[in-house]
């Protein structure tokens, strides 16, 4: 039979693990959380409507909105590591996803 209750130790050591992304997002002001969704929106919009260029300068952007908030204090080292990175991830991601229609095998068609 199993304990049902945890012991209150091991939370302990989370701060051996890097911290979450989400963890660290909702640690944030509220003011600040919608200011960085409402910057991501922009780089997914500009993705989605094919414009590569302006969804790298609003990446750009977001990401230095980052560097802000561990300048001002309001973002340890560790967390504002862990936001950016999972931008740039979820960046990446956004422009493979949203990046064209089938396009990369306009190449090919050469025949």
């Amino acid at each position: 039979p199993e304990a049902p209750a945890e012991p209150a130790e091991p939370p302990a050591e989370a701060p051996a693990g890097p911290p979450d992304a989400a963890a660290v997002l909702a640690a944030l002001p509220e003011d600040e959380r919608r200011d960085l969704a409402k910057r991501w929106d922009e780089v997914v919009s500009a993705f989605a409507d094919g414009k590569p260029d302006k969804a790298a300068d609003r990446l750009d952007g977001l990401l230095e909105r980052v560097d802000e908030l561990q300048r001002d204090g309001r973002l340890g080292a560790p967390e504002a590591e862990v936001l950016r990175s999972s931008f740039l991830a979820a960046g990446e991601a956004a422009q493979v996803g949203g990046g064209g229609d089938g396009g990369d095998d306009d190449d090919k068609d050469d025949d």
